[in-house]
C-alpha cells in the first residue's frame, strides 16, 4: 500500500503501472480526485478504481459510474465492507453498490 500527496502523484504512479487498486475520495470542494478518474478514464488506462466518499449523491455516482467506476462506498464504512469492496476492485468477490 502507498499513498499519493497529490492527484498529480497518483497519476504518474498509475501511468508507471505502480496501482493495482486507486482509493480515492471525491468529496468537494476539490474536484482533483474525480479530475484523476476522468483522466484515467480518457486514457483508458486499465486500473480498478474505488471510491470511498462521505458526500454520496445519485449525481456523482452516475458522473462516476460514467467514467467506469464500479466500486463505490459512502462513508461511514464497516471494515468488513471495506475488505469486501477491495476484493471486489481487484476481482476476488463480488462487485460493491
Amino acid at each position: 500500500m502507498a499513498t499519493a500527496l497529490s492527484p498529480g502523484m497518483a497519476w504518474l504512479r498509475c501511468m508507471r503501472g505502480e496501482v493495482d487498486l486507486l482509493i480515492v475520495d471525491p468529496s468537494p470542494p476539490d474536484r482533483a480526485a474525480t479530475a484523476l478518474v476522468k483522466a484515467l478514464h480518457d486514457e483508458q488506462l486499465q486500473v480498478p478504481v474505488l471510491v470511498l466518499t462521505s458526500y454520496d449523491t445519485p449525481r456523482q455516482r452516475a458522473q462516476l459510474r460514467a467514467l467506469g467506476v464500479e466500486h463505490y462506498l459512502a462513508k461511514p464504512v464497516e471494515l468488513l465492507d471495506l475488505v469486501q469492496a477491495v476484493h471486489a476492485a481487484l476481482g476476488a468477490g463480488p462487485r460493491s453498490n
